[in-house]
């Protein structure tokens, strides 16, 4: 009989929940012995699309990456460690900044002709 951990039990429930390709894991490491992991909603994929990112914009433009990062972990978040809701816990700061990429837009081409 395979051993599947609790931490892929959960992914693959959120998997069959939100899609294939929908779940961006964050994993901190703490220390050797203490691994973070947060589970969130891929952006592209949340609700609220306009909220999320509108805000994601006002916070780019401002240099804010780590509010930026901590508006869309809370926003997309689906379960995992509660360290990753405080704001003032290391585990919050570090997966904002991991997190802030994912809060990209499509490539976009223009000209004027």
């Amino acid at each position: 009989m395979e051993n599947i951990s609790a931490a892929d039990k959960v992914l693959e429930s959120l998997k069959a929940k939100h899609g294939k390709d929908s779940i961006v894991v964050l994993k901190v490491m703490v220390s050797e012995e203490d691994v973070a992991v947060g589970y969130f909603i891929e952006p592209k994929k949340a609700d609220n699309k306009f909220l999320l990112y509108s805000r994601g914009v006002e916070f780019a433009r401002q240099d804010k990456v780590i509010q930026a990062g901590i508006m869309g972990m809370n926003h997309c978040w689906l379960g995992g460690d509660e360290r990753f809701k405080d704001k003032d816990d290391i585990v919050a700061l570090t997966g904002a900044v991991q997190f802030y990429p994912y809060l990209s837009f499509l490539a976009v081409t223009s000209e004027v002709i």
